[in-house]
């Protein structure tokens, strides 16, 4: 299930909310009516014909639920297929979302019908606001001589009153056809049937007079195929105060604009940085109309990009991000779907609009057919404007600020996504210095924007060492150059010291020789070199450990503690080693994970270093290779996640990290780093993707000692926090399913045992009516076979019988339940070898539970074995 699409019930509930019933003279209940789209109902002409006169005529219906009488007028009609159009001005709560074309539905499709029912009875006839039945789709039918086709299907359940209401599609709610009779047969040749109007005819008779979304084929691929998908807020992004449509987006903007009103799909083009999702949800937001919902697609999980895998739902805004490198590259085969698939989102109402990185699109060389555009953005925003805009919002009086000359020279040039870092820059600046004049603001600001490129690139040159056999008067020259030149390239064990600094506010020499040992100690680990011999007369050559420091820019203040002199050079030199030297990064990585080691209060302050050089970059491929062997060999599974855990709530990392998480869960070194973040993500708009993250590692091939418990309990936290309950059990629901003889998967015997003595208003959801639809039986067996290996299942059980306890009826109904399903599904030693727990429990609860199953389970035995029988021919 899409998060976010209602379950079984609430759909039948969104039904109840566009179905009316027709009135006769009196506003007695006659027949059922639907409305099809605001101001416009649809019904079976024969339920009106008392009623209409002429177009003039009122017809009088009410909401099917109860209500006030309201008019409506003949639109209308088609007297040959039994349809009629009212107009009104008065709306019901909603309408049909999508209409489907009656003619290529599968046969032994189920449908569902729901309308105003009379029965009889002994004294009379009753009648019913509504009732709800099923049914199953039998095809079309032509008659001989007229020429009229319907469609026809088995519904038992169809009684008189149903005329007029929609025929549903059970599985989306799309409207099949309108319910115009009941097939009458003396002598019971195909009972239970009910003729029914076609959505095509019915199209017919709406035309030109209101449109509404339709399925012409029916979907290419099952929806467990789709991607999933969030829905984004349309008012939330028309609100954003920070958004700007600069003039460097007018032509791309005006394409893709164009793109839309035509109906065709939209490709928009871009490189990394230049603001494309922004510009897509913006696109969706200003363009689309107002009435499609916009919905973010997930391709976390494909292994390349798949129109199968593309929903096709009425009245949506699809938007869809290709950014990884190894997943997401269009091939031809793709891009000749769009052309095919697009003429389906336009019957649907419905359009897509797809964001990919230039590199891979460039990659494609597909012919772009006429009902797909490709919109080329090439440039980001302007940075100042850019910036100026987010501190409008955030900091309005660091506007003149950063109009300052000294400030709009760091702010040139910058992509979408480096401005926003440039604007947490300012402000972290700011929180530092905000209580200093104006002028110390700007000041700090500036130095803090700095990326002191020229002086880093001095400080980490090719260094040339003072050579040991010189002269007095020469060493004495070499000497006095170290100290009054501080932009001299530093020697390696320098350069780690100014490192080592970098990652604190001040730190002691001792503190900082042995940081910097550390240091260089992995980064010539990293990469070997031979063995030479120490010459004793270098030790003493050279400066001495404060000559070093006052080399790095920093300076020894009282107490031995050393600082840099240029606080921003801190930031600077961080970011200057990482993004040149990146064979470097694995060593710098183990380091400053080994300092956490040594000491765990630093474990925040290093964590948000290694995250915050991670997003800058983007580098997934650090955490998959690098990063990831690093904490496996340190046994930092904490931090690594998270890193992940950060990087995935970052909106740029998001897919690649999802990604990550889907490869890593079937790796049992792995596992608990994917259960770490899948956990934090659970409640989250990121949820319904965590929760298929933990479903892989239950379900995983191999797995970590415990990960499977860790699983469960996850389950368990979702299904008792109040928050996420509902959510929880819509999403688990659809797992437990009838299917064929195989046995369930790991992760949806798991969910089984979270909720199964869940209480759901005071009553274990085992024995609610939400448990109705599911292979309780099955599941409950396999639940009851793993007692011997699963203490967590015994538990549950023992759980829903306390509960089930305090209750006479809810009791015998979990005894029953129990009873059929290892009676039905061969788990009746499993039940014997739990037999001591189920005693003592009995004892607890005042019931005595062995017997009782034992009992029934007698009893449901000799049944089966009587039905069958050579007595009993039935059998």
């Amino acid at each position: 299930m899409l998060k976010g699409e209602p379950t079984g019930a609430q759909q039948r509930e969104v039904h109840l909310h566009f179905l009316g019933c027709i009135l006769d003279a009196e506003e007695q209940p006659i027949g059922t009516c639907f409305q099809i789209a605001n101001g416009y109902i649809v019904s079976a002409l024969h339920v009106i014909e008392d009623a209409y006169q002429d177009v003039m005529s009122p017809i009088k219906y009410r909401p099917l639920r109860g209500g006030a009488p309201l008019l409506a007028y003949v639109a209308n009609i088609d007297e040959v297929h039994d349809l009629v159009i009212l107009r009104t001005d008065a709306y019901l709560d909603s309408s049909i979302t999508l209409m489907a074309m009656s003619e290529v539905q599968q046969l032994d499709m189920p449908i569902h019908i729901t309308g105003f029912a009379t029965l009889p009875e002994m004294d009379g006839v009753a009648e019913y606001d509504y009732q709800q039945t099923t049914g199953t789709w039998e095809g079309i039918a032509q008659q001989t001589g007229s020429g009229i086709v319907l469609a026809r299907a088995r519904a038992d359940g169809a009684v008189p009153g149903m005329s007029g209401c929609p025929v549903l599609r059970a599985h989306d709610g799309a409207l099949v056809g309108v319910l115009t009779s009941r097939y009458n047969s003396s002598d019971a040749w195909v009972s239970g049937r009910v003729w029914i109007s076609r959505t095509e005819d019915l199209e017919t008779l709406l035309h030109g007079i209101v449109s509404i979304p339709i399925e012409r084929q029916p979907a290419l691929a099952s929806r467990t195929k789709w991607l999933s998908s969030t829905t984004l807020d349309r008012n939330h992004l028309l609100e954003d105060p920070c958004f700007i449509k600069s003039s460097e987006w007018s032509e791309p903007w005006d394409d893709a604009v164009q793109a839309i009103e035509q109906g065709n799909i939209a490709i928009v083009s871009a490189p990394p940085g230049v603001g494309s999702t922004t510009f897509i949800q913006q696109l969706a937001a200003q363009h689309t109309k107002s009435d499609l919902q916009i919905t973010l697609l997930h391709p976390d999980e494909w292994n390349e990009p798949s129109i199968a895998a593309l929903p096709v739902q009425p009245r949506r805004a699809y938007l869809l991000e290709l950014n990884h490198p190894d997943h997401d590259r269009p091939s031809a085969h793709f891009v000749k779907g769009l052309s095919e698939i697009a003429s389906t989102y336009k019957n649907l109402e419905s359009t897509l609009i797809i964001a990919v990185v230039d590199e891979l699109w460039r990659g494609s060389k597909a012919k772009v057919a006429d009902s797909v555009s490709v919109v080329t953005l090439n440039q980001a925003p302007n940075s100042q404007e850019l910036v100026e805009k987010y501190l409008s919002v955030r900091a309005p009086l660091l506007l003149d600020v950063v109009r300052a000359e000294e400030i709009t020279t760091h702010l040139k040039g910058l992509n979408a996504l480096q401005a926003a870092q440039a604007v947490e820059h300012i402000l972290d600046a700011r929180e530092v210095v905000k209580d200093q004049d104006a002028d110390g603001i700007r000041a700090y600001i500036a130095e803090a924007l700095d990326d002191h490129v020229a002086l880093l690139d001095r400080l980490f040159d090719d260094y040339e060492p003072v050579q040991a056999q010189i002269t007095r008067r020469r060493r004495a020259e070499a000497l006095y150059k170290i100290r009054t030149e501080e932009q001299r390239p530093l020697a390696l064990s320098d350069r780690c010291l100014l490192i080592a600094l970098s990652f604190r506010d001040t730190v002691r020499i001792p503190q900082l020789e042995e940081d910097s040992r550390r240091l260089l100690e992995r980064l010539e680990a990293a990469k070997p070199q031979p063995t030479a011999s120490v010459d004793v007369g270098t030790l003493l050559s050279g400066p001495g450990i404060r000559g070093r420091i006052r080399r790095t820019t920093a300076e020894v203040g009282p107490g031995e503690t050393v600082i840099l002199r240029r606080p921003s050079l801190k930031s600077a030199v961080i970011h200057y080693v990482w993004d040149n030297y990146t064979e470097l990064r694995k060593p710098l990585a183990d380091w400053l994970i080994s300092l956490i080691k040594l000491d765990n209060t630093r474990t925040e302050a290093i964590c948000t270093w290694i995250s915050r050089l991670i997003r800058q970059n983007q580098d997934v491929a650090f955490m998959r290779t690098y990063l990831s062997d690093v904490c496996v060999k340190q046994e930092r599974p904490d931090v690594l996640s998270r890193l992940l855990y950060d990087a995935a709530q970052d909106p740029h990392m998001q897919r690649h990290s999802e990604r990550l998480l889907y490869d890593w869960a079937l790796k049992p070194e792995m596992q608990d780093v994917v259960i770490d973040v899948a956990e934090r993500l659970l409640p989250t708009d990121r949820g319904a993707i965590a929760l298929r993250r933990l479903r892989r590692v239950a379900d995983a091939p191999r797995s970590r000692p415990g990960a499977k418990e860790r699983v469960l309990n996850a389950f368990q936290n979702a299904a008792s926090d109040q928050s996420s309950r509902e959510w929880f059990l819509s999403e688990a629901r659809p797992w437990f399913v009838p299917r064929s003889m195989e046995t369930s998967a790991t992760s949806t015997k798991l969910a089984f045992i979270a909720i199964m003595h869940l209480e759901v208003d005071g009553i274990p959801w085992l024995l609610t009516p939400e448990s109705v639809g599911v292979d309780i039986n099955r599941m409950l067996a396999e639940t009851i076979s793993d007692l011997h290996v699963s203490q967590s299942a015994g538990a549950s059980l023992v759980a829903l019988l306390r509960k089930a306890a305090l209750s006479d009826e809810l009791y015998s109904r979990a005894i029953d339940r129990i009873t059929e399903a290892v009676v039905n599904h061969g788990a009746i030693q499993a039940i014997f070898n739990f037999s001591s727990t189920l005693a003592k429990t009995g004892e607890e609860i005042s019931r005595d539970v062995v017997g009782d199953v034992s009992s029934r389970m007698h009893a449901r035995l000799t049944l089966n074995s009587e039905s069958t029988s050579p007595a009993n021919p039935s059998a």
